[in-house]
């Protein structure tokens, strides 16, 4: 964990910095006033109901630190009056950003939204602690629920907006994919957005949307190279932009198709994110990837699909059985897809947890294979990683 000047989590405080007591679904800030007191804090910003002690912090009592939070990020980012893009989607999102970033900063001073940090909480953190006044910034904007771009927008509001893929991730509270590509769409704010680039695999659901003002642009490749649309829409933005900017080849982030070279096999994991669209475009890759034994699928259960999540994940056992040799599945949601697999002849095993993974992974996985690991972030599978490693260095 790296500390911060300006903090919701006592863990990340520092001596001087601001705390903001935020009130979440499991926790709330409030509670660990005195360990951001302890641990440096000298000022909070605290609910008007709360009553407690200050542990020697000056409290400055408030409606909403969360609006207070997001109110100074506004009033910071505003008073250097930037060129922004921002980039929304259900998935890609933090790739694009990277890709976007790594391409521009050759030429111009760009900053970035640090790691993920793209959402109502995260992003006006990272404005605050990380940004210097570049003249060009890339938000990655991510919601959860409607009317949080809203909340975005009124932060930082894009002269370009990018979205990157729309898909079935946070059904449990968007329901449709037309909702989602709406609520995704409200990163265009009228009379300051003049650009709209959407991913020609979701352009269908922008094509009757009225936005005054703003152009709508299509990207995507017909190479299909890992990455290669982000190549054409950094083309465009060049264009643009009237900047000189070339797509640069860049390491993807942490668990985000990142690939693991062996003396004799492959580990690809994909492992932060999932939906039933990812999985499909991930194991795809199998059918071109270099392999040289077998072809191995550890996949994890995908979160937010709301009540129709145990058969959208079996659903995909009819697209995933031809892909693979050997699969390892994770989570309740998978035991379907499992029990389908096994009927079309597939050597399938099913744990509840990644910790019951590892004797399997000793047992059955050779240092030959070629490993695909993908799931959502709740599955935990990066902790495979070392366990992976013992076995193909052997």
């Amino acid at each position: 964990m790296t500390s911060a000047k300006y903090a919701v989590d006592s863990r990340l405080v520092q001596k001087g910095s601001v705390f903001f007591a935020l009130k979440g679904v499991k926790t709330d800030g409030h509670f660990y006033l005195k360990e951001a007191f302890v641990k440096g804090a000298k000022r909070a910003y605290v609910s008007k109901s709360y009553t407690g002690d200050s542990f020697g912090l000056e409290l400055i009592y408030v409606e909403d630190p969360l609006a207070i939070l997001q109110e100074m990020a506004q009033t910071k980012i505003g008073s250097h009056k930037p060129f922004i893009i921002g980039v929304t989607g259900s998935y890609a999102k933090t790739t694009t950003k990277e890709g976007l970033a790594q391409a521009f900063s050759e030429k111009v001073s760009v900053f970035k939204t640090p790691g993920n940090q793209n959402s109502q909480v995260g992003l006006p953190l990272a404005i605050l602690n990380s940004y210097q006044g570049e003249p060009y910034v890339i938000l990655e904007m991510g919601i959860e629920n409607p009317g949080d771009m809203e909340q975005l927008v009124r932060i930082a509001k894009p002269d370009v907006a990018v979205v990157t893929r729309i898909a079935e991730a946070h059904l449990e509270t968007l329901y449709s994919l037309e909702k989602i590509a709406y609520e995704k769409g409200k990163i265009v704010v009228p009379g300051i957005t003049r650009y709209l680039f959407v991913h020609a695999s979701c352009q269908e659901y922008y094509k009757e949307q009225n936005y005054p003002g703003t152009q709508i642009g299509v990207y995507d490749s017909m190479d299909k190279e890992l990455f290669s649309d982000i190549r054409d829409l950094v083309q465009k933005l060049a264009v643009l932009l009237a900047i000189s900017a070339d797509f640069v080849p860049f390491d993807p982030p942490k668990w985000r198709f990142e690939k693991k070279e062996y003396p004799y096999g492959t580990v690809m994991l994909d492992c932060y994110n999932a939906n039933p669209s990812t999985m499909r475009f991930f194991f795809r890759m199998l059918q071109t990837f270099p392999h040289k034994g077998r072809k191995v699928a550890i996949l994890g259960q995908m979160a937010a699909l709301g009540p129709d999540a145990y058969e959208k994940h079996t659903e995909l056992a009819h697209d995933l059985h031809p892909l693979f040799d050997i699969a390892f599945c994770v989570g309740q949601n998978l035991k379907g897809a499992v029990a389908l697999l096994q009927t079309l002849g597939k050597q399938v095993f099913w744990v509840q947890s990644v910790e019951e993974l590892m004797p399997l992974i000793f047992q059955e996985i050779k240092n030959t294979d070629t490993v695909f690991v993908k799931g959502s972030n709740i599955n935990r599978l990066w902790e495979v990683e070392p366990w992976l490693c013992q076995v193909m260095d052997i």
